[in-house]
């Protein structure tokens, strides 16, 4: 038994007994990062084996169901300690491409792992832009302290300029250009 988040960050999974009597080992949920493998802790509070895993559309909750009749909403823990910061965005009236250069700086004590979810850049409408470019390649490992500079790009056309929306791990920033 297993759900994915949303975000496709975070995997859960309950192990329910097939041939056997069911153990307390069944009643805990392992979670897991999907990309790298590494084991994010562990849920437990069920007093039997877990049937039933679905995330919230946002990924904020888990839901369990466990067949010894309970049902628990538990939180999910929040994105990474990050800091983000723009230092410059243009638009290329010539070539139609927006470039966004910047910098993440992680304040956890663990290093992050950057993949290509976690950044995203949306028009105002809210629909997605492909990048076109993005450095330095991902994923990228930012170590605790460190601080990764990033640029991208992106083709617009000019009637489509305005306000765009740049999504780093949790944070959103809103990115005013002119054509």
């Amino acid at each position: 038994m297993s759900a994915l988040s949303p975000d496709g960050r975070l995997l859960a999974v309950a192990y329910r007994p097939i041939l056997q009597e069911p153990s307390s080992t069944d009643a805990v949920i392992r979670l897991w990062d999907p990309i790298t493998g590494q084991s994010r802790g562990s849920l437990a509070g069920h007093a039997s084996f877990v049937s039933a895993l679905a995330f919230s559309r946002d990924g904020s909750r888990l839901f369990s169901a466990s067949a010894d009749g309970t049902v628990r909403a538990w939180q999910m823990f929040a994105g990474p300690n990050v800091r983000t910061s723009i230092s410059a965005a243009q638009f290329d009236s010539l070539a139609n491409e927006v470039y966004i250069t910047g910098q993440i700086h992680n304040d956890d004590d663990k290093p992050i792992i950057l993949t290509r979810p976690d950044i995203a850049l949306a028009q105002a409408s809210g629909q997605a832009l492909t990048m076109t470019q993005l450095l330095p390649t991902l994923p990228s490992t930012i170590k605790p302290g460190e601080t990764l500079s990033f640029q991208l790009s992106v083709s617009v056309p000019p009637q489509d300029i305005g306000t765009l929306t740049l999504s780093v791990f949790d944070q959103s920033f809103h990115v005013s250009l002119r054509s």
